[in-house]
């Protein structure tokens, strides 16, 4: 079942919409609407209870046509999906899921143009479910989606105040950095050690938690160990070894510290000291804080 803006879709668990007549809407130039999505039997009313792990990837893709030339026009890889933030009811096991999609897209912009009554337009969407670590899929769920164009992507606004206020510019900087930031995909078998922010001028972080994530694992081995540091002769952790993958393999968040302000300019960083045995073992860290005035 998708839901968005109070439409519900059911998805049964042959990967197929069962209520074909409702679909989801995303509009042009909106990012980040969540769909829940429930995957049940056959009767439309029972949970599935033996398709998906909370080890699984997902990537969800939005297409005019099932052309393999044609542009994607939107897509949500795994980062996307299932966030607790997003769903409180969150069970991945029993099919009660959730995804993001972003209508922000050129590719988008571009479609419309094509189109001799560019209001809207319903295309297929697809979401891909493997298992972790392997390039096939072993499900895949299948909807429609409504896509909405907007009569203007500018617009002018009131005039701003005159002080004490933010601009655009300052206020998305400001949301970026309360926002988890994350490394790109690391290989965690390698010992190395990257950089997760730099605290800006005027400004202090305050530390909430620091967690590793694994996106690809094969094969058996050790999992890595790391430490939190900055490059000033302060260490905020101590080394550790990462819980059992099998485990909890999404938000693995072993650092939690109480109290750490960390000043302007301070560089956080991440220290893999002994590298993972497994055969593959990609993922990536993740920092969560805020900023304060300093």
């Amino acid at each position: 079942m998708l839901i968005a803006r109070g439409q519900n879709i059911q998805i049964l668990s042959d990967g197929a919409a069962a209520n074909e007549g409702q679909f989801p809407e995303l509009w042009q130039d909106q990012q980040n609407i969540v769909l829940h999505i429930d995957v049940v039997e056959d009767d439309g009313v029972t949970p599935v209870t033996d398709l998906f792990n909370t080890t699984d990837t997902f990537f969800l893709a939005i297409a005019q046509d099932f052309d393999h030339a044609t542009t994607v026009l939107t897509d949500t890889d795994d980062s996307g999906f299932n966030n607790l933030a997003d769903r409180a009811d969150l069970d991945v096991e029993n099919g009660k899921l959730s995804v993001r999609l972003d209508g922000f897209r050129a590719e988008l912009v571009a479609f419309f143009l094509t189109l001799a009554d560019r209001r809207e337009q319903t295309v297929d969407a697809q979401i891909k479910v493997r298992n972790m670590g392997e390039p096939n899929q072993k499900k895949v769920l299948s909807f429609r989606i409504v896509l909405k164009n907007v009569l203007e992507r500018g617009g002018v606004g009131p005039a701003p105040p005159t002080d004490n206020f933010f601009t655009k510019g300052e206020t998305i900087s400001l949301i970026a950095v309360l926002e988890p930031i994350q490394t790109g995909t690391i290989d965690f078998k390698v010992a190395a050690t990257h950089t997760l922010f730099t605290v800006p001028t005027d400004k202090a972080y305050i530390v909430d938690k620091i967690s590793d994530r694994t996106d690809v694992i094969s094969g058996g081995g050790v999992a890595h160990s790391y430490k939190v540091k900055t490059d000033a002769p302060l260490d905020i952790s101590s080394v550790f070894l990462s819980a059992s993958v099998a485990v909890d393999q999404i938000s693995r968040e072993d650092i939690q510290h109480d109290f750490i302000i960390l000043p302007a300019g301070t560089i956080i960083q991440v220290e893999i000291t002994n590298g993972s045995t497994f055969t593959t073992h990609d993922g990536r860290f993740i920092l969560s804080g805020r900023l304060v005035d300093a």
